[in-house]
């Protein structure tokens, strides 16, 4: 999980930042003015905040530099007899067309179906977010369905594709919920 400790990774990432390049670009903010630690420390406490409500947001950083890359949210979580949850990922746009994405996403999708020991994992992905789109589909998933008026994003009730993959897919034995209730 992303902790207050981060800030400079965070800071060193915001900073070369490019401005915001399209819809779907959601860690570029043109407010610099919102980017000081103490903006930081809010986020952090943001996310402390989500995860007493099941949603966990873990920071993602470069291998070969300080800075943080992007993140990867787990959200809608459901155990018992589900064992399920809806992944998201965000790239820092100076990272776009690196790799970082795919790498990412494997990540998570193993960290998901071994440590997290998930059976099912949902992708939401907006239809006109092209990049994302090409990406989940070329990563064992298949579509399920259009999600009409799924997630409220910029003051609107947006349709999301969803995809899907299963823990056997990637190689996870046949994970048996630990506690039934």
């Amino acid at each position: 999980m992303i902790q207050r400790t981060d800030y400079a990774a965070w800071d060193a990432a915001q900073k070369i930042v490019l401005p915001k390049q399209n819809a779907y670009d959601v860690l570029a903010d043109a407010d610099r003015s919102r980017l000081d630690e103490a903006a930081f420390v809010a986020l952090v406490d943001s996310y402390l905040l989500l995860s007493r409500f099941g949603v966990i947001t873990l920071g993602v950083f470069s291998k070969s530099a300080p800075f943080i890359v992007g993140q990867v949210m787990y959200s809608n979580i459901s155990r018992n007899i589900v064992q399920s949850a809806r992944l998201s990922f965000a790239i820092f746009n100076n990272q776009w067309r690196k790799g970082f994405a795919r790498e990412i996403l494997i990540a998570g999708i193993m960290h998901s179906f071994g440590t997290l020991k998930f059976h099912r994992l949902e992708f939401w992905i907006h239809p006109n977010n092209v990049a994302s789109l090409r990406l989940v589909k070329s990563m064992r998933t298949r579509k399920e369905c259009l999600k009409r008026q799924a997630l409220f994003i910029d003051g609107n009730w947006q349709d999301h594709i969803v995809f899907y993959t299963m823990a056997n897919k990637w190689g996870a034995t046949d994970l048996k919920p630990q506690i039934l209730i």
